[in-house]
């Protein structure tokens, strides 16, 4: 699968650098991290291969499985360097620019309600408008992951569709 946007998309924010997991240096470290934000909270409407990951074998199990999957983005925070989340971005099979992308992320739930989601959001949203190799991002959520749903929506996001499985998809166009 074709993974453009891995090698092209990093931004930093007011407190975070995002970059793509293939530029991650510490990456012995990494399946640890992985365990400290993939707590149940975390992953409780995620699919059941990215839930009960608990030893740091499955944590790098799952590190090599998603980066074959999509393009696989590390969030940081600035000032202690700390990994506190992922950004996936799933692109299509065939690139034709500009593409159009689903976005996913996660994010360590320690950092939930601290205006972390919507300034990751947003910092993807200018980094896309500035390299115009997207056409429109949609996201899905569970209708009951409210905080989601106002981050999706503070940055213009707007509802799409929905399915039966009780989530709803976010689109926004460029």
């Amino acid at each position: 699968m074709p993974r453009l946007l891995q090698g092209e998309c990093s931004y930093q924010t007011e407190r975070l650098i995002v970059f793509g997991y293939d530029w991650y240096m510490n990456k012995v470290d990494l399946p640890g991290q992985v365990l400290n934000i993939m707590t149940p909270a975390v992953t409780q409407a995620l699919p059941s291969a990215w839930q009960n990951i608990n030893t740091a074998s499955e944590a790098d199990n799952w590190l090599k499985r998603v980066n074959d999957e999509c393009s696989f983005l590390l969030v940081q925070l600035k000032d202690t360097q700390e990994i506190i989340g992922f950004v996936f971005l799933y692109e299509p099979p065939i690139i034709r620019l500009p593409i159009d992308v689903r976005i996913g992320y996660l994010l360590n739930e320690q950092y939930w309600g601290a205006g972390i989601a919507s300034e990751l959001i947003k910092g993807f949203l200018t980094w896309c408008d500035t390299c115009g190799l997207i056409r429109s991002i949609t996201a899905g959520v569970g209708l009951d992951n409210i905080g989601s749903i106002k981050v999706l929506e503070k940055n213009g996001f707007v509802p799409a569709e929905s399915d039966e499985d009780g989530s709803v998809f976010y689109a926004y166009n460029f």
